[in-house]
């Protein structure tokens, strides 16, 4: 009865997102995000994995921030356009969580299930993301820097493997806020695949602990090749799905005129790649992995091949 009710809660908030995207009016999307919210915290609720507290602290965060994105789109003049578009965009960077609006968003993952993680980090920020396309202003480009720079900074030193996807998310975002330079639309493409590559993670989490964050612990597990595969291309190394990615965003940015903020994101990125491979081979020098994580199911590798297939075909196109 309880999974039943989560599965027809979360159709509804993929059909509210979905929705929310054919929109273009401000207070139309803004009611539909409010709705999504209320629908996460009853999908919160149902999930035995995670603290009733959890919903509560996340209700109140995400009540405050949209009561005040509302009062400044309605009372500030538009005579004051600048103020407006800037403080908007900074009421939806704290709503979707990156730096240095982040505290909320990593304390809220830390408690979480997997499932209520990949749901924060993918479905409840689609809304937000196109708030802020639709408000793009300099702070935003300022943000989406620190967005890839801090992440990539504080992941280097981290264990704990929510904490790392937790500030993989954040750094995915930046480089989505990034892709809105060049193209209304192109954020959306980034953001799919960003959600493709998490779940297929998620998935691959929920077998083994839906609260587990020990990485050593993980990298035992007969899905832990799956696993440092998404991880690969969550860095963007070739040829993986996330370096295709990246390389479509650059050279949208470079099209556009920006050549000194690419050379800057190129290394930045760098070290989110450090990130990556240190946190990948730190504890596979630590555990032997079992047998069975070489030997993948046909579906599986499959799963692989098409994801990052997938992403070199559109980009060709």
């Amino acid at each position: 009865m309880q999974l039943s009710m989560k599965s027809n809660l979360l159709i509804i908030l993929m059909m509210l997102v979905v929705v929310s995207m054919t929109m273009s009016n401000f207070l139309v999307i803004w009611v539909l995000m409010e709705i999504t919210t209320l629908v996460f915290i009853f999908i919160m609720s149902a999930d035995r994995f995670t603290a009733g507290v959890l919903s509560l602290k996340y209700f109140i965060t995400q009540s405050f921030i949209s009561m005040l994105l509302v009062i400044s789109f309605l009372l500030i003049a538009d005579n004051l356009y600048w103020f407006k578009e800037m403080l908007m965009s900074s009421l939806i960077l704290w709503k979707l969580g990156v730096p240095p609006f982040q505290n909320w968003f990593m304390n809220m993952i830390m408690d979480s299930s997997w499932f209520v993680f990949f749901l924060i980090s993918t479905l409840m920020k689609a809304i937000p993301f196109l708030l802020l396309s639709m408000y793009y202003s300099h702070i935003t480009l300022l943000v989406s820097l620190l967005s890839v720079l801090a992440p990539a900074v504080s992941g280097v030193s981290q264990v704990c493997l929510k904490k790392i996807m937790g500030t993989s998310s954040m750094f995915t975002s930046g480089w989505v806020m990034f892709s809105m330079l060049s193209s209304s639309l192109s954020w959306l493409f980034v953001f799919i695949l960003y959600s493709m590559l998490l779940l297929v993670f998620c998935l691959n989490m929920y077998p083994s602990s839906m609260t587990a964050s020990d990485m050593s612990y993980f990298l035992t597990t007969s899905e832990s090749f799956l696993a440092m595969f998404v991880l690969f291309s969550l860095s963007g190394i070739p040829p993986m799905s996330g370096f295709f990615m990246k390389i479509y965003i650059l050279m949208s940015i470079l099209s556009d005129g920006y050549v000194s903020l690419s050379i800057m994101i190129v290394l930045v990125s760098s070290l989110s790649v450090y990130m990556y491979i240190k946190t990948i081979f730190k504890y596979m020098t630590l555990s032997t992995l079992n047998q069975a994580a070489f030997s993948l199911k046909p579906s599986f590798m499959s799963l692989i091949v098409l994801l990052n297939m997938f992403s070199a075909i559109i980009l060709y196109i």
